[in-house]
């Protein structure tokens, strides 16, 4: 019986050195991955308010920054993963049943998030988590509008409006949520949208049994245009190429809901007793809502910028609107 009872305590003696020692290693390895953690942080810090000061002093704009700090994160976190690889491996070996062990490192505006985690079955691992923020930018729009018949781009060439003198222009606003480290985002948003349209020669638009026509007006016109304003609602994915730390290329495609607020035709003309300017408010077999496909392409905060309406801009005709401009993200 005594034999059995030093057997027992020699072996409770070896299991709890052993536990003693497992459990300083892991306190050891725990407080290096700590120092590694604090030591980078503090680098990425001096890092984060050199390009904070560059942006005060007016060196680089305030979407340079936005990039160049979404880079920097990217690599502090690769860097921390190489820091730590081999430390996770002694720790794979020694961890069998051990607690969670959970440190959480925030970094500056939440680029970028460090969990060091230990897991009860042989499992350690080191997850870099980039957090899915929601970016806002103002954007305004400009450029030309016309239309195309029967889907034809060729139909261009003769169209019943001017080409330079039909315009649009857009203001609005665009989220983008980011799915990818700034490579990915989704867009969505609303905005307003102004199209106007002049007919070529001496014509005006007049409403007939529900389709609309172009005819000759009785006096010399000196303006005729066509103005139609439109809450627009657009959602897409967007693609981000980084070039270099400052530039980036960026593509994107989506569809968009549009309501009609209000249409006008105004006209100026001379009737022998001076100029008069008539502004008609008709709905002009326009739909009340509309639908259609965007896409643009560019770099930094411009892009070239294109919007096709797939449904028909007047009831009864085969006419789409098609609008390209350029586009710029405040």
């Amino acid at each position: 019986m005594k034999k059995i009872l030093f057997l027992s305590f020699l072996w409770l003696s070896f299991t709890a050195s052993a536990q003693n020692n497992t459990d300083n290693k892991l306190l050891q390895i725990d407080r290096k991955i700590k120092e590694i953690i604090t030591q980078k942080s503090l680098e990425f810090r001096q890092y984060l308010d050199t390009i904070n000061q560059r942006l005060k002093e007016g060196k680089i704009s305030e979407h340079d920054a936005q990039f160049q700090k979404k880079q920097l994160a990217k690599h502090y976190a690769d860097d921390l993963d190489y820091s730590i690889y081999k430390l996770t491996k002694d720790l794979k070996q020694i961890s069998k049943g051990r607690p969670v062990i959970d440190s959480i490192v925030n970094q500056d505006a939440g680029y970028t998030v460090h969990r060091i985690r230990l897991y009860r079955k042989h499992r350690y691992d080191t997850e870099v988590h980039y957090k899915k923020w929601i970016y806002s930018y103002l954007y305004f729009s400009i450029g030309f509008n016309n239309i195309l018949q029967n889907e034809h781009l060729e139909s261009l060439e003769y169209s019943p409006y001017q080409l330079l003198d039909s315009r649009y222009f857009e203001i609005g606003i665009d989220w983008k949520a980011d799915f990818y480290r700034h490579k990915l985002m989704l867009k969505y948003g609303f905005s307003f949208m102004w199209n106007t349209l002049k007919p070529t020669g001496n014509r005006y638009h007049i409403v007939r049994n529900d389709s609309i026509y172009l005819v000759e007006h009785p006096y010399t016109l000196t303006r005729s245009k066509m103005r139609s304003i439109w809450l627009k609602i657009p959602i897409g994915i967007e693609i981000n190429l980084p070039r270099s730390d400052r530039q980036h290329f960026r593509l994107a495609a989506g569809v968009y809901g549009k309501i009609r607020s209000t249409t006008k035709q105004k006209l100026t003309f001379d009737d022998g007793s001076g100029d008069r300017d008539q502004v008609i408010k008709n709905k002009y077999t326009m739909p009340n809502i509309n639908y259609g496909i965007s896409a643009e392409i560019g770099g930094n905060a411009w892009s070239i910028y294109a919007n096709y309406d797939l449904k028909p801009m007047y009831i009864n005709s085969r006419w789409n609107l098609l609008s390209v401009g350029i586009k710029l993200e405040l």
